[in-house]
């Protein structure tokens, strides 16, 4: 009797240890993921709760830096994705956190883009992040030049660098994520009111020039 005691507290406290494992992720949790210091934070109510190691991309396949949300998780994609998968929405691309089968690439700038966890990491995130968790990508980012007027229902990343020259410039933007939505017509307009321009919500070569993004010019 004391035996089958034992094996049923045993079973019961093996199942809690799995749900506290694999429980859903806090509605205040948000990831931010540092490409200068390859590191994964998880942040529950703005306050830091466990930090992870992690490769970002190469020099010439950079990890995206915005604010991008999780859309859809996944199991054993195998191989390079090791064991999770967790993707995210970035507009011009296939972007996500994910295991790997380079455990000793943990740390540096090895990947085409996507950042990189061990896997015991990876399979720990995934028990806990939920689809829709917002996660800000920080560092230094390629510059690019916009060459052509935006407008609503745009993607890319030229929208992108319009949206971070528009925070930069003093404007509520968020997310900053490469998609021209309503937002960011509306704050296009509010810099076409501050200078006077007729208020359209397209991002045309007056706007780009008052926001530096115009492409330099050479004098002969």
């Amino acid at each position: 009797m004391a035996k089958r005691l034992m094996v049923s507290l045993l079973a019961i406290l093996v199942s809690l240890a799995w749900y506290a494992t694999a429980a859903p992720a806090p509605e205040g949790m948000r990831l931010v993921i540092d490409t200068d210091k390859r590191t994964l934070t998880v942040l529950v109510d703005g306050r830091p709760t466990r930090t992870l190691p992690c490769a970002v991309g190469k020099s010439l396949t950079r990890t995206p830096v915005g604010e991008w949300t999780v859309v859809d998780k996944s199991t054993n994609w195998g191989g390079g994705f090791g064991t999770r998968w967790l993707g995210l929405n970035v507009p011009w691309g296939i972007y996500g956190i994910h295991g790997t089968n380079k455990p000793s690439s943990i740390g540096t700038a090895a990947s085409a883009g996507c950042i990189r966890l061990q896997n015991r990491d990876v399979e720990w995130l995934y028990s806990v992040v939920k689809i829709g968790t917002r996660v800000t990508i920080v560092g230094a980012r390629q510059r690019v030049t916009v060459e052509r007027p935006l407008r609503r229902g745009q993607t890319g990343k030229e929208v992108l660098e319009l949206q971070f020259a528009l925070r930069q410039a003093g404007f509520h933007i968020d997310p900053v994520d490469g998609r021209f939505g309503s937002q960011t017509e509306q704050v296009v307009k509010a810099v076409q009111a501050r200078y006077d321009l007729p208020q359209t919500g397209r991002a045309d070569r007056n706007v780009l020039a008052l926001l530096g993004l115009l492409p330099a010019t050479t004098g002969r």
